[in-house]
Parts: C-alpha cells; sequence; structure tokens
C-alpha cells in the first residue's frame, strides 16, 4: 500500500494546488479521487474525496471531535454536479494520531466497488476514529488500562502457544470490545483479570455480566499477577509483538483492530516504553453456583452500573490446576467431565 505519510512528505516540494491546498492523488484507491493534501498557509495534512454528489449519502452526517474537521462542500451546482469531503487536521497535538487515522481510512476504501460504497467507508471509519479520540483523547492508554491490556496480550499469546489456531485466537478475544467475558472460546469463556498490586488480595468487576455463566459451557477467571518495573520484563509494544509474530497475514489485520479498539496505537511506542511487566503468578477460578459474586438477576429493580471487588481467598474453593483449566477451554481433553 502506498503510504499516506509518504505522499505528505512530497507535498512539502510538489504537487497540484487547488482552493487552498496542495495536493496528490492518492494511487490505491480506484472508486473514487482520493488526494492526500495539505492546507494552505497552515501546512495542516489534509484528506481530499472528490466525487459526484449523488454518490454522497443523503443522509449523511459529518461528526465533529477535537483536532480534526470534516466537512463536505459543493464543487459544482446540483445533485448531479460534483462534491468535495474533506478531512483537516487543525490540531497539531493529534499529528501522530491523525496520520494514522489517514492511513486506516484509506486502506478501508481500497476494496470499496464504487463512490457511494468508498464515501460510506470513509465516513464510517472517521465515525470510529473519532469515537476513539473521545474515550481515550490523543495521550494514550493509562497506566492501569496498559496492565489490563498487558494481562489480554499475555493470555492470547499462552493460548496461541498452546495450539489454537491463531486467527481463532483473534476472533476468540472480545475483550477490546467492552463485552462480558474477554475471550471467548467454543469450549469455554476466561474472564482476565490482571494486577500489580505487590500482595494482590482481591479483583475488581466493572459489570455483573462478567462473572455470569449462563449460556457458555464454563466460565472461568484467570488472575495474573505481574511486577512492574523500570527495567528487566518485558514493555507493552514488546508484548504486541510477541503476539504479533505467531499471527499470518490473515490475522495480522484483526488483531490491529482489536489493540484500536482497546486504545492502543503504534505511534505512542515511545510513551509505552517503560513500564516494563513480568508474570509473578497465574491462577485459575472456575465461576459456578456459589462463587463470589453478585448474579444479574438478583439485583433490585434500578439498580444499574454495579462494579465490585471480589477476594481472591473467597475464590480459593473454586481454584483448578492451570493445565486443566486451559485445556478444557480449549477442549484438548474433551472427554472430562467438567
Amino acid at each position: 500500500m502506498t503510504s499516506v505519510r509518504g505522499i505528505w512528505d512530497r507535498l512539502q516540494v510538489e504537487g497540484e494546488g487547488s482552493e487552498g491546498f496542495v495536493r496528490l492523488r492518492h494511487p490505491d484507491v480506484q472508486a473514487c479521487a482520493v488526494y492526500a493534501a495539505r492546507s494552505l498557509p497552515s501546512g495542516h495534512e489534509a484528506l481530499l474525496l472528490e466525487l459526484h454528489t449523488a454518490s454522497l449519502p443523503a443522509d449523511a452526517e459529518f461528526p465533529e471531535s477535537a483536532g480534526m474537521s470534516i466537512h463536505a462542500v459543493p464543487l459544482t451546482p446540483g445533485r448531479s454536479g460534483l462534491s468535495r469531503v474533506l478531512l483537516t487536521l487543525t490540531d497539531q497535538r493529534y499529528r501522530d494520531v491523525f496520520q494514522t487515522l489517514a492511513e486506516d481510512v484509506v486502506r478501508g476504501m481500497q476494496g470499496a466497488a464504487d463512490e457511494g460504497s468508498a464515501v460510506r467507508l470513509f465516513i464510517s471509519r472517521v465515525a470510529r476514529w473519532q469515537a476513539f479520540l473521545r474515550e481515550h483523547g490523543f495521550e494514550g492508554l493509562s497506566e492501569v488500562a496498559r496492565v489490563g491490556l498487558y494481562g489480554e496480550l499475555d493470555f492470547l499469546r499462552r493460548v496461541i502457544s498452546a495450539g489454537l489456531d491463531p486467527v481463532a485466537g483473534i476472533r476468540a478475544w472480545k475483550g477490546c470490545f467492552r463485552v462480558p467475558h474477554d475471550f471467548q472460546l467454543a469450549h469455554g469463556s476466561v474472564e482476565i483479570k490482571t494486577s500489580r498490586a505487590a500482595t494482590p488480595h482481591c479483583f475488581k468487576v466493572s459489570n455483573v455480566q462478567q462473572l455470569n455463566e449462563a449460556g457458555v459451557p464454563a466460565l472461568f477467571v484467570h488472575f495474573i499477577s505481574v511486577d512492574q518495573s523500570e527495567a528487566g520484563g518485558e514493555s507493552l509494544p514488546e508484548a504486541v509483538e510477541a503476539v504479533r509474530s505467531h499471527l499470518n497475514d490473515l490475522a495480522v489485520g484483526a488483531f490491529y483492530d482489536c489493540l484500536t479498539e482497546w486504545g492502543y496505537l503504534d505511534v505512542h511506542r515511545e510513551r509505552y516504553a517503560t513500564p516494563r511487566y513480568s508474570v509473578r503468578s497465574t491462577r485459575w477460578f472456575r465461576v459456578g453456583n456459589g462463587f463470589p459474586r453478585l448474579p444479574p438477576f438478583d439485583l433490585p429493580e434500578g439498580v444499574e452500573n454495579v462494579s465490585y471487588s471480589v477476594a481472591l481467598a473467597a475464590c480459593a474453593p473454586f481454584e483448578w490446576d492451570s493445565e486443566l483449566a486451559l485445556n478444557t477451554v480449549l477442549g484438548v481433553d474433551p472427554t472430562y467431565d467438567v
């Protein structure tokens, strides 16, 4: 794929001027004319789409967000005329994220069959990124979120190393989409809880559905205790690379989609160089009758957004051998009576 960044770099010295922009067409999108551009005189990066006005969805909405603007302007009048859709960087603090956004948007448009499909893909991808920025901002993940992501990456790496097909592993990873049960496998679901406490004694449940085993063959809590330091262990980007090294081309794109949903972008790699993590210990607990939790069906009417902590000591009667638990969710020993 031709790099949008590469085209923007060339625009410092060459390009076609057009109504306040200097621009070059991106060669990889055939369904409509897409240009990498710089606005004049600011030099801010932009993407321009030029297409027939009739190809714009009649109900098209251009969501707003900090750091960028997006809008459509007519070039020639009427539905039979031409229009331009502009996505422009307005705040240099967002520049790194904006560049990543642009690469993703153009990549998504490459498979469009016509102008209408291309502009719908453009709008939907931009809306997704604007939702990302509203949730995560431009500075990246908090330290608490980094630890949580590290735990899920560690588990993903373990199940792939244990023999799970990498594509199936990525498809099973649901924690990035903020749904109950971080991993949903054919033979069981797993909720990952990661702690950096020196002597962890509990884990937090942020949604009552997280410990609801209804409808799944088995539900486990996989508790990961990690050490955090400035040296030793591995950084979050190194953990990402360790997972990626197991993946084929088919799975890599889906993997990075999951990371983006989590709030992780490669442009923040330097910020994530520290702290570094190493797994101190892991434990498995089978969720079932008597497990310490708040069943969702027992909550009083009107009670919402419940979160609570579960003491590890109270989970001890439900602890499983790690190999047996992993084999159970992977279906390695389907004859075992759980």
